[in-house]
C-alpha cells in the first residue's frame, strides 16, 4: 500500500514515541504523535488511523477515560495500551471493553509492531471476507435458522452483530416518537410544533394523554383532553424521555419474554427517572444532569431487546439461575460477548442521542470500585445513574428469583452529596404509586409488585450498627417483609436476621449467641465473618438470599419438609409438619405475628 497504515502513539515518554515511532515505521506504518489528550484530539480531527497506541497515564486527562471515548468511536481504529500500570483487575476491565490489546512497560519494539500489525491484518482479513462469507454461508445459516426453538450458549460476537441489525424489527420506535425525542431535546420547538407530532401516532397520543392525567403530573386532577396542555403538564425535556420508553415497550408482550414481568420492568424504569430527579435535586448536581434521567428510564431495555433477540438462550440462562441459584448478570457474563448496558449504548446511538447522554448508561451495572478510575464528569454521571437503578429497585420491589440483589453504596451517596437516601426510596415508592393504574401496553397485569402492608410477613431483625442508613431493612421491605426490630440479647431460640453490614467479627459475635439467625453481610467483609455457619455476601441473587434464609430458619430435628417453590412456603410447611403438642418451631416463629 502505496501510503501505508496510519498511526497514532498516545504517550507523554518522547522514548516511548521514538521507539514505538520506529518499530512499527518497520511493518509499513506512518506514525504520528502527540503527548496528552488535547493533541489527541487535534491529530484525530486530521484523519482516521488504523491503529492508535496510548498510554493510561496522561496530563490533563488519565488515560483509562481517553480509551473509553475511542473504543465507543464508530468504525473505530484498533486500539492498544501500552503501560507501566500492572493491575489485573484493571487489565481484565480493558479487554472485556474491547481494547484489542495490553502491553506493559518497557516494551520489546519488534514483537510489539509485530503484534500491532498482526492484529490489523485479521481486522483487514475479515472485512474483505465477510461480503462473501455472508453469500457463502447462506445455506448454513437458513439450515441454523430452521432449529432456533435450540439455544446456543455462548453466543459469539458475530452472532450478535448479525442480530442487533434486527433490533428495529424487534423493539420498533415510531417515528413520531423518535421526532418528538429529537425536537424535545433541540429545544427550539414550540409546544404545539411538539403537539403535532405526537398527533400523528395514535398510540403516543393516548399514552401521553393518559401520563398527562396520572396523578404523578395532573395534581389538580382536572381533566386533561389536549396535547398542548399535556405537553405543558408533563414537561419537554421528561415527555421526549417517555416518548422513547413508552413506545419501546408498547411493543413487548408476555408471550415473547414469558420469563420477564414487563409491568415491574416498567415501573423500575420510571422509578428510575423519578430517583434520579430526587438525587439530582438532593446533591445539586444540575451542572451534570444532561441526559440522565433519560439513561435512568431506559435502563432496562438492553436486556428486553437481547431477550427479545435470544429468546431461546434468555429462557436457557434464566433457566439455568433458578437451577443453581446464579443471578442472571453471572449468566449473561458468560453467555454474552458484552453487556446489555453496552446493547443499550448501542440502541440509543441508532436513535440519534449523543455519547454524551449514553455513556454514563454503559458503567451503570459496574461494581461500584471499578467506577472510581472514571474521569470527571462521567464519573459523577455513572455513579448517580447506578444509586438511581438501585434506590428505584428498592422502591418498586417486585423481584425475580434471577434479580441481583445489590444495595447502594453509603460512600458514594456521601460524596454525591445525597444526606438523606431512604428518603428519596420512600418519596420515589410514593410517586410510582401514583402511575399504578398506568403501563404503555395494551394489555397490563395487575400491579402485583407493590408491597402493601398486609401482605408483609414479620421476620425479626438485630442491626448493631446505627451510624447509617439501613438500606438493608428497606430491601426487606422490598421484598415482602416486615422487620421487627429486637434487641441484641433477645432470646437465643428466635431466629433473627443480622444486618452485618458495617460490623465487626467482635461484634457479630456477640449477636450470634443465637443460632437461628442469619448475618446479611458485604464481599468486603465476608472474609472476616466466615467463622458463622449462617451468613450471605451482598450481592448476592435473590433466589440465593431466600434459600438462606430458608435454611436458617429450619429447625436441625424438624421433620423433613415438603418441597416448596419458596422458601415462605417452606416455612408454613414446616409450620404444618411440627409435632402437636411441640413448641413453635423455629420455621414459625421467623413468621409468627409479633404479639
Amino acid at each position: 500500500m502505496a501510503n501505508g497504515f496510519r498511526a497514532l502513539i498516545v504517550d507523554d515518554d518522547l522514548s516511548m514515541q521514538r521507539l514505538g515511532s520506529h518499530a512499527l515505521r518497520q511493518h509499513g506504518f506512518q506514525c504520528v504523535t502527540a503527548s496528552d489528550v488535547r493533541e489527541t484530539k487535534e491529530r484525530l480531527a486530521e484523519g482516521h488511523f488504523d491503529v492508535i497506541v496510548t498510554d493510561l497515564r496522561l496530563p490533563q486527562k488519565n488515560g483509562y477515560s481517553l480509551v473509553l471515548e475511542l473504543l465507543g468511536a464508530p468504525d473505530r481504529s484498533i486500539i492498544v495500551v501500552c503501560t507501566d500500570v500492572i493491575d489485573a483487575r484493571l487489565t481484565k476491565d480493558l479487554i472485556m471493553r474491547g481494547v484489542d490489546d495490553i502491553f506493559a512497560k518497557p516494551v520489546h519494539g519488534a514483537f510489539f509492531a509485530g503484534k500491532i500489525r498482526a492484529l490489523l491484518d485479521v481486522k483487514l482479513t475479515l472485512k474483505t471476507a465477510r461480503p462473501a462469507a455472508v453469500q457463502d454461508n447462506t445455506i448454513a445459516m437458513e439450515a441454523a435458522a430452521e432449529d432456533e426453538s435450540e439455544p446456543r450458549l455462548p453466543i459469539c460476537l458475530n452472532q450478535l452483530h448479525r442480530k442487533l441489525v434486527s433490533i428495529p424489527d424487534v423493539l420498533p420506535i415510531s417515528d413520531a416518537a423518535l421526532d418528538v425525542a429529537e425536537m424535545t431535546r433541540s429545544c427550539e420547538c414550540s409546544v404545539s410544533q411538539i403537539a403535532a407530532a405526537i398527533q400523528r401516532d395514535a398510540a403516543l397520543t393516548a399514552t401521553v394523554l393518559r401520563l398527562a392525567n396520572s396523578p404523578l403530573y395532573n395534581h389538580g386532577g382536572r381533566q386533561i383532553l389536549q396535547l398542548d396542555s399535556a405537553v405543558l403538564m408533563i414537561g419537554q425535556q421528561r415527555l421526549g424521555e417517555l416518548a422513547l420508553a413508552t413506545s419501546a415497550m408498547a411493543g413487548v408482550t408476555e408471550e415473547k419474554l414469558p420469563w420477564l414481568n414487563l409491568d415491574t420492568t416498567w415501573r423500575r424504569s420510571m422509578a428510575a427517572g423519578i430517583a434520579m430527579e430526587r438525587l439530582i435535586e438532593a446533591g445539586s448536581h444540575q451542572a451534570v444532569e444532561d441526559g440522565l434521567c433519560l439513561s435512568a428510564i431506559m435502563h432496562p431495555l438492553g436486556r428486553v431487546a437481547l431477550g427479545m433477540l435470544f429468546p431461546h438462550e434468555y429462557q436457557e440462562m434464566v433457566d439455568r439461575s433458578r437451577s443453581t441459584g446464579e443471578s442472571l448478570n453471572e449468566q449473561e457474563k458468560r453467555a454474552l460477548p458484552t453487556t446489555h448496558a453496552q446493547v443499550l449504548a448501542h440502541m440509543l446511538a441508532a436513535w440519534n442521542v449523543s455519547p454524551e447522554v449514553f455513556l454514563p448508561i454503559k458503567f451503570a451495572f459496574d461494581e461500584t470500585s471499578s467506577l472510581r478510575r472514571l474521569a470527571e464528569p462521567l464519573r459523577t454521571k455513572a455513579e448517580l445513574l447506578k444509586q438511581a437503578i438501585l434506590l428505584s429497585r428498592l422502591a418498586v420491589g417486585g423481584w425475580h428469583d434471577w434479580d441481583l440483589l445489590e444495595l447502594p453504596d453509603a460512600g458514594t451517596l456521601k460524596r454525591l452529596r445525597i444526606a438523606d437516601p431512604l428518603a428519596i426510596v420512600e418519596q420515589t415508592k410514593a410517586d410510582v404509586r401514583k402511575l399504578v393504574e398506568f403501563s404503555p401496553r395494551a394489555k397490563a397485569s395487575s400491579p402485583s409488585c407493590l408491597q402493601t402492608e398486609g401482605d408483609l410477613k414479620r421476620v425479626h431483625y438485630i442491626r448493631p450498627d446505627v451510624t447509617s442508613s439501613d438500606f438493608l431493612l428497606s430491601l426487606l421491605s422490598s421484598l415482602g417483609f416486615e422487620a421487627i426490630t429486637v434487641d441484641g440479647g433477645a432470646d437465643a431460640d428466635i431466629p433473627v436476621i443480622v444486618n452485618a453490614l458495617n460490623i465487626s467479627a467482635k461484634q457479630a459475635r456477640k449477636v450470634f449467641a443465637n443460632r437461628n439467625s442469619i448475618l446479611i453481610t458485604n464481599a468486603e467483609r465476608m472474609d472476616s465473618l466466615t467463622q458463622f455457619p449462617c451468613n450471605a455476601s451482598l450481592p448476592i441473587s435473590c433466589g440465593r438470599l431466600r434459600e438462606a434464609m430458608a435454611t436458617t430458619s429450619a429447625a436441625p430435628s424438624a421433620p423433613p419438609v415438603p418441597k416448596a417453590t419458596s422458601w415462605l412456603g417452606k416455612v408454613l410447611s414446616a409450620r404444618s409438619v411440627w409435632p402437636a403438642g411441640t413448641a413453635t418451631s423455629p420455621c414459625a416463629q421467623l413468621v409468627s405475628n409479633a404479639t
